[in-house]
């Protein structure tokens, strides 16, 4: 398991904000305590239930995931299921 700082879009660290790497190809963002995000490369994005806590979190989760939708447009993928939202990511990240 690998863990760094999440860089933001100014190649600036975030504070209280981490990219937690388990498994070739399988990243979590982690903001404060919570796992907000799971991408699996190639495959399948997964939110946590916090995912949408605050702004700043929004703002650092679509950066993670080089997204430019809007929290609109993401709340819309997740109601269809396109987006599942687990609320078990940070038990997932310890096994």
């Amino acid at each position: 398991m690998r863990i760094t700082q999440l860089i933001n879009e100014l190649d600036n660290p975030v504070a209280h904000h981490f990219v937690i790497t388990k498994r070739a190809g399988t990243s979590y963002l982690q903001s404060y305590d919570s796992i907000v995000c799971k991408v699996v490369e190639g495959g399948t994005t997964t939110f946590g239930a916090d995912w949408d806590y605050s702004r700043t979190t929004l703002r650092h989760l679509k950066g993670f995931i080089d997204g430019n939708k809007t929290t609109k447009e993401l709340q819309h993928l997740v109601d269809v299921g396109l987006i599942e939202v687990n609320n078990n990511l940070k038990e997932e990240i310890l096994q």
